[in-house]
């Protein structure tokens, strides 16, 4: 058996790179066909549409799976992010005191930087296509990283993740940041006594919507990732047949703990152990885990870009769904590279 250290940043950037191509796909193919996700919100019924299609529409078995599961993309990147700020601030500059402004400073600058010419494009593209006019208010809410507190007002949508990005760096600093565990375990369970009080109710779907687009309702996937750094946890590995058994179980089980809302709750945490085994497997195909190191390590400006490559979909969409889907994810990694030259020409001066 192996012990595994430490996360490397080649390991983090395979991980990123799954998680960022799930989310991608996700994010168009769930438009795309009528099975949905339980991500928002928990509905029963989500879980047996999925299975229901697996044997009435086998042929769109992998578009399914993109649509139901590909949302647990998002709970393994908050739980890198959470891993790697203590390893930034509390291991590698462990020595330095931040204030809150400093930090938050920072960040929201480093995010700023990235989202601005992707949400312009957007805005241009959306209006010039389609004629439609996002309200002045509703831009300055996105670039202030507001618009997650407005649900309604979320689209574009993906963008509602950098405002729920600086709500956890918020909420680390004030809470985490050397402290103890006593908050990390209070605001998991105020998290738990939230989302199921929505389960509960499964009828007050605004409210539910609400929560679970506010850094209390990604607590979990988040804290995981600051527990698994500080605490010094693990995963152990077994031969690889084993670590294969495991996973293809963690899938059925990751599937399965849909059937019950609060269960559900804790399906993230599944999903992350699943992205930590994947990443320790897909080592062993050499070739196909640069791969993912690559895109791992274009992932934020891939997630800032691909929602204008999908809002222009419909304009290159053909009766070939696979084709269409490949082409956008491939149209999507291609401009993300050119963004990240053009960012860094721009702004590669900047200091975080």
């Amino acid at each position: 058996m192996i012990k595994k250290s430490p996360i490397t940043l080649e390991e983090s950037n395979s991980m990123r790179g799954v998680a960022i191509l799930f989310i991608v796909i996700h994010n168009l193919v769930h438009l795309l066909v009528p099975i949905k996700e339980n991500e928002f919100a928990y509905t029963p019924h989500m879980l047996s549409s999925f299975l229901d299609s697996i044997i009435t529409a086998p042929g769109t078995l992998t578009a399914n799976v993109f649509s139901f599961l590909g949302w647990y993309g998002v709970p393994v990147f908050l739980f890198l992010s959470g891993y790697g700020l203590v390893r930034k601030y509390e291991v590698q500059l462990a020595q330095v005191s931040l204030t809150f402004w400093q930090f938050i400073k920072s960040h929201w600058i480093k995010m700023l930087l990235l989202m601005l010419i992707p949400y312009l494009m957007f805005v241009f593209f959306d209006y010039l296509l389609y004629g439609e006019r996002i309200s002045l208010v509703s831009i300055i809410k996105h670039l202030c990283f507001a618009s997650n507190i407005w649900p309604e007002e979320i689209n574009p949508g993906v963008y509602w993740y950098f405002g729920l990005i600086i709500q956890l760096y918020a909420c680390y600093y004030l809470f985490f940041y050397k402290k103890d565990h006593k908050s990390l375990i209070a605001l998991n369970i105020l998290s738990f006594f939230l989302i199921a009080c929505c389960v509960f109710y499964q009828k007050n779907y605004p409210l539910m919507n609400f929560v679970r687009h506010q850094f209390i309702g990604w607590i979990l996937p988040f804290t995981f990732g600051i527990a698994y750094a500080r605490y010094n946890w693990s995963v152990v590995f077994q031969e690889n047949w084993k670590n294969l058994l495991l996973f293809v179980l963690g899938s059925v089980l990751l599937v399965l703990s849909n059937i019950d809302g609060y269960v559900w709750i804790f399906s993230p945490l599944i999903a992350i152990c699943l992205a930590i085994y994947l990443e320790a497997m897909m080592k062993k195909v050499s070739c196909l885990n640069k791969v993912f190191v690559y895109v791992g390590s274009i992932s934020a400006f891939l997630f800032a870009i691909h929602p204008v490559i999908r809002h222009l979909y419909w304009h290159f969409k053909t009766d070939n769904v696979l084709l269409s889907v490949s082409v956008y994810v491939l149209v999507s990694i291609l401009l993300s590279i050119g963004y990240k030259a053009l960012h860094q020409h721009l702004f590669g001066g900047y200091k975080k």
